[in-house]
């Protein structure tokens, strides 16, 4: 059973059509990679996928957002979601993973060599992870 199934999932910013029927399944363990250039919506997919997980599914979902870009949008917004801010993205990984138990950890601009180890591990201890 699919720990998120996300399907044509759209955002639009007036009239400027930012997701177009974004769809993806995630398993147990999984790791879903977003890569595109900057301002083609990732961390909106992300914010997107963070509240929608949260409303439909019975997960605990994790953000991991040291930017702070993450947080807007999630926070207040009726959400289940838990947001470790103020630490380094492999930290606030590894808690969200062994302290928080998450189910889904959510983290945007993966860019170095002890985050993508942190990558890893969610996927060895189980959880599914999507990350920009």
């Amino acid at each position: 059973m699919p720990v998120l199934e996300v399907k044509n999932l759209k955002k639009s910013f007036g009239n400027t059509e930012v997701l177009k029927g974004v769809s993806f399944t995630l398993e147990h363990g999984q790791v879903l990679a977003i890569i595109g250039s900057s301002g083609s919506g990732k961390t909106t997919l992300l914010r997107s996928v963070a509240l929608e997980a949260s409303r439909t599914a019975n997960l605990r979902v994790v953000v991991v957002d040291s930017r702070g870009e993450l947080e807007y949008g999630v926070r207040n917004n009726n959400s289940a979601v838990d947001i470790l801010t103020g630490y380094p993205k492999s930290l606030g990984i590894e808690i969200a993973l062994r302290t928080l138990n998450a189910s889904l950890i959510i983290c945007d601009e993966i860019g170095n060599e002890d985050e993508a180890r942190s990558i890893i591990d969610v996927s060895i201890g189980g959880a599914a992870l999507v990350a920009s």
